[in-house]
């Protein structure tokens, strides 16, 4: 798993919000929620736990990136809505995507520094 990569493509999510907002396209909201369907998420539901499911830093990162797709299913639920303003307002730095998503980063960097 190339955890550098999934960090990227955790940090994307704002600008796929952002498009189909200013879009007005519907999104998959029930995959987005779901922390098992993205590439770092089977990872830490297969391999990763198996490998390293012990470790304090894995067992962190995998409850953030559950968190970080829990606010990501509800964004896109409430763009389906085409409550657009209400999702600008929840895809902002202070938002608790925002701070799941820097929560996220953050939990990958420690993780890659423990497994040095």
């Amino acid at each position: 798993m190339n955890l550098d990569h999934a960090v990227i493509a955790h940090s994307i999510w704002k600008s796929k919000f952002r498009t189909a907002i200013l879009n007005a396209d519907s999104m998959d909201a029930e995959m987005i929620g779901d922390d098992t369907c993205c590439e770092l998420g089977v990872w830490l539901h297969g391999e990763g736990g198996r490998q390293y499911g012990t470790k304090p830093d894995f067992i962190s990162l995998v409850a953030k990136h559950k968190a970080f797709h829990d606010e990501a299913g509800e964004i896109a639920a409430t763009i389906n809505a085409k409550k657009y303003s209400e999702a600008n307002v929840m895809i902002s730095s202070l938002s608790a995507f925002g701070s799941a998503s820097v929560a996220v980063t953050v939990g990958i960097a420690r993780l890659k520094q423990s497994l040095v």
